[in-house]
Order: C-alpha cells, then sequence, then structure tokens
C-alpha cells in the first residue's frame, strides 16, 4: 500500500470542500506558524503555573477555568506576572490562590458595578401573611 501522507498529495488532487493542513488566510499568509507561535507561548504559560503553583492550587485554577475562564485568565496573567517578575519565593498554596482571588474580587468588583462585593450583602425577605390560614388570631382555648 503507498504512503498517504500529506506531502505526497498535490493540491489538485483534492476533493473539492477540502483543505489540506496547514489553511491559508485570505491575505495569502500561512496561519500554522501564528498557530505554532500560540501554542508555544500556551505551553510556556502551563509551564509557569505549574512552576508558580502547588499541585492542589493548580487543579484548583482549572475547576474555575471551567466555570469562569475569563477570571481564571485574570488570575493566571497575575500568577505568571509574580512568577517572572521573582515575587515568589515559594510555590503558591491553595490557600494563597483563594486569597489572590478573593483579593481580585474586591478590587475588580468596585470598579465599574456600584456593588461592593467585598462587603457582606444583606437580604431581608417579607412575606405576605395569608389571613385566612393564619392561626394567630384563632383562640384554641375554646378547644380545651
Amino acid at each position: 500500500m503507498e504512503n498517504l501522507a500529506p506531502a505526497n498529495i498535490q493540491p489538485n488532487e483534492i476533493p473539492d470542500g477540502f483543505t489540506t493542513v496547514s489553511s491559508v488566510t485570505p491575505g495569502g499568509q500561512s496561519t500554522s506558524n501564528e498557530d505554532n507561535i500560540t501554542k508555544e507561548r500556551e505551553l510556556q504559560r502551563e509551564a509557569l503555573l505549574e512552576a508558580a503553583l502547588t499541585s492542589e492550587a493548580l487543579e484548583r485554577l482549572k475547576r474555575i477555568k471551567l466555570v469562569k475562564p475569563e477570571k481564571a485568565s485574570r488570575v493566571e496573567a497575575t500568577i505568571v506576572s509574580m512568577f517572572t517578575q521573582g515575587k515568589l519565593s515559594e510555590p503558591i498554596n491553595d490557600g494563597k490562590l483563594i486569597e489572590i482571588i478573593e483579593r481580585m474580587n474586591t478590587v475588580g468588583s468596585g470598579a465599574g458595578s456600584g456593588v461592593n462585593r467585598g462587603a457582606a450583602v444583606r437580604i431581608n425577605i417579607q412575606r405576605k401573611r395569608n389571613t385566612l390560614l393564619d392561626s394567630d388570631d384563632d383562640n384554641d382555648d375554646d378547644l380545651v
């Protein structure tokens, strides 16, 4: 059986609707180089995070990333920045990661939302009483 590697297939042999592995942008530039650079940056970022965080903290950050990717990206950027600037003397544990996230919540939420999430929010629920089923008005002495 002959080798069907992408290098052996000529562009005129590709059926309509199919593309080659390295796509070309409308400007004629190859996107595979850009993809490689993006992947390389992501791998470097992951390596820095693995070095800067303990395994428990890294797992917590991954769980946060599943639920709130924007928040996780901001936390990751902060940790990578701290690590590259040499501000971390030891890996960040789970407790310190929680402190960083809480600090970012209190600092970031007061800027544009008008609500301070760092302060305790008190909710007061007032229910209307149903006067037909209210047993407070009944005199239970007549039952004895």
